[in-house]
């Protein structure tokens, strides 16, 4: 599980950005961390690994609902816009 969480660091944190000395690193590494702990994710039913961590529960029934009404949304919004060819 733990290399799941190092390739999200990689690819979402560090290979875009350019860190010239350890000290620097090891500043952005904090931030990076800390906005991935307080992300909701889906993998954890939408909860932040923070919140896991903690102990807190999801309805899953809720969950579930709210993503299949929120890709219904999308759907129909896309549908109604119009594409320039």
């Amino acid at each position: 599980m733990i290399e799941a969480t190092n390739k999200q660091l990689k690819y979402r944190f560090l290979y875009h950005k350019t860190i010239t000395s350890f000290d620097d690193l090891k500043i952005y590494m904090q931030s990076a961390v800390q906005d991935y702990n307080n992300r909701p994710y889906h993998a954890l039913g939408g909860q932040t690994p923070l919140e896991v961590l903690a102990g807190s529960t999801t309805n899953y029934k809720i969950l579930k609902a709210d993503s299949i009404n929120a890709r219904t949304a999308r759907k129909q919004y896309n549908q109604q816009q119009c594409c320039i060819a």
